[in-house]
């Protein structure tokens, strides 16, 4: 039995200031605008390298089964009202991905939607990368590999994009944030 329509998981370490950004601005917006969501934060501690890829496993197992959703979000990348309206309550077939803010060298990551169901088809992000960067290339390969659709968002391809995400510069440590 679905809890919620979509969960929102967001892997988080060491960047207050952009915790503090999106708690009071965007989550705000997202629960005006999303009836029956729910957002996790899955801090990770110690001296480790970043394992953004088990953090957002860590979610999902948690709530497998409880969303029809769930929803990737890098703590460092807002949505504008328009983005939460039209892409985060947008409806997708059971095979479909949206990307609504990935980087443009063809990955899942930033922030993307897929239902509960086809994320465990595909085995979710792998474990066993430390750092920044490939486990996001991992999860595309493997909606690839598994004959998924992938639709990537026109707001994010536009010279305008900075009118619908408000993003923080890249400036944090990557061995350790």
């Amino acid at each position: 039995m679905e809890d919620y329509d979509s969960i929102i998981v967001i892997p988080y370490r060491n960047r207050l200031e952009h915790l503090n950004y999106f708690l009071e601005n965007t989550y705000p917006l997202i629960k005006k605008n999303m009836n029956n969501c729910k957002i996790i934060i899955i801090e990770q501690d110690g001296e480790e390298l970043f394992n953004r890829g088990k953090l957002l496993n860590i979610g999902f197992k948690i709530y497998n089964n409880k969303s029809k959703y769930f929803i990737t979000q890098d703590v460092d990348i807002n949505p504008c009202e328009k983005v939460i309206n039209e892409l985060y309550n947008k409806e997708l077939e059971n095979d479909e991905i949206l990307g609504i803010l990935n980087s443009p060298c063809i990955t899942l990551g930033g922030i993307t939607k897929f239902s509960n169901k086809l994320l465990f088809e595909i085995n979710g992000f792998p474990n066993n990368l430390w750092g920044w960067g490939v486990e996001d290339k991992v999860l595309h390969n493997r909606a690839v590999f598994y004959n998924k659709k992938i639709i990537y968002n026109y707001y994010a391809k536009t010279e305008e994009a900075d009118k619908f995400f408000k993003k923080f510069e890249d400036n944090h440590d990557r061995k350790t944030s």
